[in-house]
């Protein structure tokens, strides 16, 4: 899928769901601030449960976008855009790409630091006990 056909789909499936911002961001109940029957917003008549069943954004993109009945005991959902087209998607969407290479060059930079540093010598402790006699409850004999 090209990047215009995933955000076509996305924006599809939260029209057709009547996904809000409050959905979004929100927790288990959300207030979308419009008065429902009569009742102003915030009132406790004008919340309804949150159209995602899950709370952690991630998990939230992977109910929206999974062929089956959401299910979080399932490792791996089948989704409706391939992973590798929503990395690319990702990739030239959502990130700052300086700012990725900047942590991407400092991790190999660290690393080969790291494998630089001087390797402490570990130190050998010998340790004898002598034991002369030694009493044991009847009940462990």
């Amino acid at each position: 899928m090209t990047d215009k056909q995933i955000e076509k789909l996305i924006w599809e499936l939260i029209s057709r769901k009547d996904i809000t911002i409050h959905d979004m961001i929100g927790g288990q109940s959300v207030d979308p601030h419009e008065s429902a029957n009569g009742f102003p917003a915030g009132h406790p008549q004008t919340f309804r449960p949150n159209r995602f069943t899950v709370d952690s954004w991630s998990d939230k993109l992977v109910e929206l976008l999974s062929d089956n009945p959401y299910n979080e005991d399932v490792g791996f959902q089948h989704l409706k855009i391939p992973v590798k087209d929503l990395i690319r998607f990702w990739w030239n969407r959502c990130i700052s790409i300086p700012d990725m290479l900047d942590n991407i060059f400092e991790g190999i930079f660290c690393h080969f630091k790291d494998c630089m540093l001087p390797v402490e010598k570990k130190k050998e402790y010998i340790v004898s006990i002598e034991i002369k006699q030694l009493q044991l409850p009847d009940s462990l004999i």
